[in-house]
């Protein structure tokens, strides 16, 4: 069996100066998310709306399109309406948007955590060590979920921390991207 594996020719200079400019403003996003957390939660929710906004204009807009019925048409007019609505109540409001999004990503952590420990207690087929930590790990998050619900700031910092850190790794896997300047590429040339 032979697997051939090539290295993929640098990507231009114009794309690698971009990725690592991309990833610089990443990472400072998120280490100032970090260090300013209102900054943070404040910054999520305006481009939530904005996100919305767009989406309704575009639903809007799709209606000059001469695929769409008659009743196509109504519907994403509608919809799309509702959906600018939305965004614009999320400008508005943008800590009861926050704190929505923090009641959500509780109610998740608190299924997702019970899904574990049904998972940990039935599974007869794997390891005792892997029972435990799906066990263990299930505990870990009904107890975040428990402690959200009784303290929402807590559910805030939480949310800008996990996004921040998320961004943070997005960013410095964008700029190490860049500076490799190349990349492994499988062929689909698999002989036996």
């Amino acid at each position: 069996m032979e697997v051939r594996k090539e290295l993929s020719r640098q990507p231009p200079l114009g794309l690698r100066l971009l990725q690592v400019s991309l990833g610089v403003v990443a990472v400072g996003l998120a280490l100032s998310a970090i260090a300013f957390p209102a900054v943070g939660v404040a910054t999520v929710s305006v481009v939530l709306a904005a996100a919305l906004i767009v989406i309704g204009i575009e639903r809007i807009v799709t209606v000059f399109s001469p695929n769409h019925s008659k009743s196509s048409r109504a519907g994403n007019i509608i919809l799309g309406a509702i959906v600018i609505g939305l965004g614009s109540m999320v400008l508005a409001f943008p800590l009861y948007a926050t704190g929505f999004l923090v009641v959500l990503l509780s109610i998740g952590l608190l299924f997702a955590g019970i899904a574990r420990i049904i998972q940990g207690a039935s599974s007869k087929n794997v390891s005792k060590g892997s029972r435990s930590l799906s066990l263990g790990v299930g505990i870990l998050a009904i107890a975040i979920s428990c402690m959200v619900f009784a303290s929402p700031l807590l559910g805030v910092v939480f949310l800008n921390f996990v996004v921040a850190i998320a961004l943070l790794i997005i960013g410095i896997e964008c700029i190490a991207q860049a500076m490799s300047g190349r990349r492994l590429i499988t062929s689909g040339n698999i002989r036996t």
